[in-house]
């Protein structure tokens, strides 16, 4: 049995594995689905190599895990409780109250429940308006309608605005100020799953398709 000492120094070791702005961005951009290592070396302006040292890393300290299909590896969440804890942490910088969890009304639409206080659903498409980041905007905008839900759309197109997100890449898709995807353009099934988990909803998983620079 490992003793209380032990586990406390292994939560500090993760959280010391967490504390840099890259390893973050890629929790955030695994929050919902893996990705290639290529796939993630395009978000940031670094070689291949420096990435998959942050990769390596957090693997190692039982963050990520890998898996191969053919010459390619795909990294995803092993912690998957660390997407919601970097959203709470991000609310409280921003001088926010924490995310309260979704529920359903009455009329069927999903709203979050705040002590009493409904807030629509808020979409934040981040890109400084090319043709890909217009889709998004679409596709995110379709889904949302189409499931129901209540919302409101934010096109984020400054550049510093932009990486204040922790995005180096774009289109990206922003739900409630929790960046869901980043530096590639999704099918419309993929921005629906995206939306449903936001509002506990579960949709199919599907393939992505497509990619841009910020």
């Amino acid at each position: 049995m490992i003793d209380k000492s032990s586990v406390q120094e292994k939560k500090v070791a993760i959280l010391k594995g967490l504390a840099h702005t890259v390893r973050l961005s890629i929790v955030e951009a695994l929050a919902d689905s893996e990705m290639c290592v290529c796939d993630i070396a395009e978000m940031f302006h670094f070689d291949r190599t420096t990435i998959s040292k942050h990769l390596s890393l957090m693997k190692e300290l039982g963050i990520l895990e890998d898996r191969k299909e053919g010459l390619r590896i795909y990294y995803s969440l092993k912690m998957r409780c660390l997407p919601s804890m970097l959203s709470c942490i991000q609310k409280v910088v921003e001088g926010e109250a924490p995310q309260a969890p979704f529920t359903t009304d009455c009329c069927g639409k999903k709203q979050i429940k705040e002590e009493g206080v409904d807030n629509v659903m808020k979409l934040q498409i981040l890109g400084t308006g090319c043709p890909k980041c217009k889709k998004l905007g679409e596709l995110a905008e379709e889904a949302a309608k189409e499931m129901g839900f209540e919302f409101e759309m934010e096109k984020v197109t400054e550049v510093k605005k932009i990486m204040d997100f922790g995005v180096m890449s774009t289109p990206a898709l922003a739900i409630n100020g929790r960046v869901v995807l980043a530096g590639h353009l999704p099918s419309y099934e993929k921005v629906k799953e995206l939306i449903a988990k936001a509002g506990d909803v579960q949709e199919p998983e599907s393939k992505e398709t497509g990619s841009c620079s910020l």
